[in-house]
């Protein structure tokens, strides 16, 4: 399976050179471990890791610089490839449910843990993150239509 990337970047020159500036961020899905929790799961990440969204017991979704995926990567078990997938861990059927209405109750969930975050302080002042909440709304909202089509 092919994706697509699409960074908007914005090109600059100071003091006659050259820089880059990403202009989104991009969407890691983690699994971390026992010893991880909501605050220190920034510890060593606070200049690449902008936002937490947690999932579950294990999981997390982080709005992360695209420089430092490579850190995150090291420090925790990247779980992105199968982010809104069939195989995504998340999305585990029960018995009496389709996978449809499973990947929907999926979604919600997940759409909701990001409402339950928006009112992070930091969307004040950092345009970027503001545009990642907003893509990542926008992207539930289409798979909750879609997954409603079909139940």
């Amino acid at each position: 399976m092919e994706r697509e990337l699409e960074l908007e970047v914005r090109i600059y020159m100071s003091r006659g050179r050259w820089f880059a500036v990403y202009l989104h961020r991009q969407t890691v899905r983690i699994r971390y471990g026992p010893m991880t929790n909501r605050t220190n799961i920034y510890d060593g990440l606070e200049d690449v890791v902008r936002a937490a969204i947690f999932l579950s017991e294990d999981q997390a979704e982080l709005a992360v610089e695209p420089y430092g995926i490579h850190r995150v990567n090291q420090r925790f078990t990247n779980l992105t490839h199968l982010r809104l997938l069939s195989s995504d861990p998340l999305f585990s059927s029960e018995e009496s449910h389709t996978y449809a209405q499973t990947s929907l109750e999926a979604v919600v969930r997940i759409r909701q843990q990001y409402c339950n975050e928006r009112n992070n302080s930091l969307l004040l002042w950092d345009q970027r993150l503001a545009t990642w909440f907003i893509t990542s709304f926008n992207r539930f909202d289409t798979l909750i239509v879609h997954y409603q089509k079909q139940c």
